[in-house]
């Protein structure tokens, strides 16, 4: 199995890319002119200082910056989806059709979500010791 320093760098630039869009995404919202209920705020408080975290760890390829990756990822896209995409559910709720943004908003929350569930696939298949499907064309 390779090391775990190994495993860090194979995920280092899906965690600046997850990080760069969950920024971008928080820039979005000062764009807009909107600030989010103080429940969902503190959720993205939250997931920036888990972002800083993470991308703390695998700039110093640490032990962990794997599983914390695979966590993040998965918690940060499924979390936004639940907040920004889903209809109004609870006091995490902040979708993002009560406000009708525009293609931008729309695009980056998607955006994010994509790039953070790539984070959360990719740190777990390194993982669970796998290593990620060759995208390859097919031949006729």
């Amino acid at each position: 199995m390779p090391s775990m320093k190994r495993l860090a760098d194979a995920v280092f630039p899906l965690t600046i890319a997850a990080f760069t869009m969950d920024l971008v995404h928080d820039l979005d919202h000062i764009r807009r002119h909107n600030y989010s209920p103080v429940a969902v705020r503190s959720l993205g408080f939250l997931a920036l200082a888990a972002g800083i975290l993470v991308v703390t760890l695998a700039v110093g390829r640490n032990k962990l910056a794997v599983p914390l990756a695979c966590f993040y990822g998965f918690a940060s896209g499924v979390g936004l989806f639940a907040v920004h995409v889903l209809p109004h559910w609870s006091l995490f709720s902040d979708p993002l059709t009560t406000y009708h943004v525009d293609a931008l908003s729309w695009t980056i929350v998607g955006v994010t979500i994509v790039v953070d569930l790539a984070l959360g696939m990719g740190a777990a298949t390194r993982l669970l010791g796998g290593s990620p499907p060759k995208l390859e064309a097919g031949t006729a």
